[in-house]
């Protein structure tokens, strides 16, 4: 067994091995985050001295009221921080930092998640959403939403995109010639930017967004360049207020709001903000969020591909949406999309048919009942 170490460096050493096996960058910061907590409730004791009770206060501290959530965490947050300390327990053991017999978590169970039933957005809707996010209304003649709102909905919609792949697009990464886009996934980050088709409507969304971002950057920063933001930052709306006093009345820029250079760091923002002025809710009475935001996008857009290649009895339909949703597994599709496919082709099946050939029956002799007591 190696001499001591204390858990605070045996954690950076580990995030560092994580970074140099080229985990993603989300996965790293997830697991930094875990470990730091675990670090914070149980102090930066030796390793060899961690046991079942510190991994029992731990989880204790995740589901119990706290001083930053005041509920504990959800049962998905809890899970995810077991999982991270799980790995890291791991790690510690193949290190002989931590004797195997020596197991912090076992005697600790993962979280009960309830099946929740996410919000699909129906793709008859999409048009409606996309104008929630931008448009002009028609009878004021004043603008409703703002136009980074509605090209973050777009790609969130036509293409599927997480927010980490909206905030590092740039403009060089469409090819509207081509009808082609190049995304980078961070999950995979070892690979290169896959080339992803535009569709129809995303072609119109997109020359829609770069006529007025060409428009809103010309005063300030001259003609579009290659290696903008696609989606860029989004300048604080200018205050107007009277002399004399504090804050202001927020107005619109008629240019000049956007910041080219810099990405836009909060693209579920702008997807909210368009989600609310749709009509769906994205906090519950008590305030808690109902995690709605890029991922209803992804959702939707991905189950109403799914469902119109069922529709032409493309037998393939899981698997092609799962890859342009980046997924490794088509159960994780399933599950994302909500739906078991081998339901869905039963039911499509036998829904208006005869289920199991009932003409047949006539064919079938019916035999007596027998005598009572028999």
């Amino acid at each position: 067994m190696p001499a001591g170490i204390t858990l605070s460096d045996a954690i950076d050493e580990y995030l560092v091995h994580r970074k140099a096996d080229g985990k993603a960058l989300n996965t790293v910061k997830t697991n930094t985050r875990s470990l730091r907590l675990l670090l914070r409730e149980v102090g930066n004791l030796q390793m060899n001295h961690l046991d079942v009770r510190h991994g029992e206060q731990f989880k204790h501290f995740l589901t119990g009221p706290g001083a930053n959530r005041g509920k504990g965490y959800s049962g998905n947050s809890v899970n995810s921080h077991i999982d991270s300390v799980s790995g890291f327990i791991k790690w510690a053991h193949a290190r002989r930092y931590l004797p195997r017999a020596n197991n912090p978590l076992a005697t600790v169970s993962r979280a009960h998640v309830e099946d929740v039933e996410r919000t699909i957005v129906q793709p008859e809707s999409f048009a409606k959403l996309l104008d929630a996010a931008h448009s002009i209304d028609p009878l004021t003649g004043e603008e409703v939403g703002c136009a980074h709102d509605r090209i973050v909905v777009a790609l969130g919609l036509y293409l599927f995109l997480r927010q980490s792949e909206i905030k590092t697009l740039h403009i060089e990464h469409v090819d509207l010639d081509r009808g082609e886009i190049k995304v980078q996934v961070h999950k995979d980050p070892k690979k290169k930017r896959y080339v992803m088709g535009i569709s129809a409507r995303l072609d119109q969304e997109l020359r829609r967004w770069l006529t007025w971002y060409a428009n809103d950057t010309r005063d300030t920063f001259g003609a579009i360049q290659p290696e903008w933001f696609l989606v860029p930052a989004r300048r604080a709306p200018k205050l107007v207020g009277q002399v004399g006093q504090r804050g202001g009345t927020p107005i619109r820029r008629a240019s000049g709001n956007c910041i080219p250079m810099r990405w836009n760091a909060e693209p579920h923002r702008n997807v909210q903000r368009a989600l609310v002025r749709f009509g769906i809710p994205i906090r519950d009475d008590d305030d808690n969020s109902l995690m709605e935001g890029v991922h209803t996008l992804r959702r939707s857009g991905a189950r109403a591909l799914f469902n119109r290649l069922c529709t032409q009895n493309y037998d393939g339909a899981l698997r092609r949406v799962s890859a342009m949703l980046h997924h490794k597994s088509t159960s994780t599709t399933e599950g994302y999309l909500q739906i078991t496919l081998d339901e869905k082709l039963v039911n499509d099946l036998i829904r208006g048919e005869d289920m199991f050939g009932e003409d047949e029956f006539d064919k079938v002799v019916q035999l007596r009942p027998t005598a009572e007591g028999n």
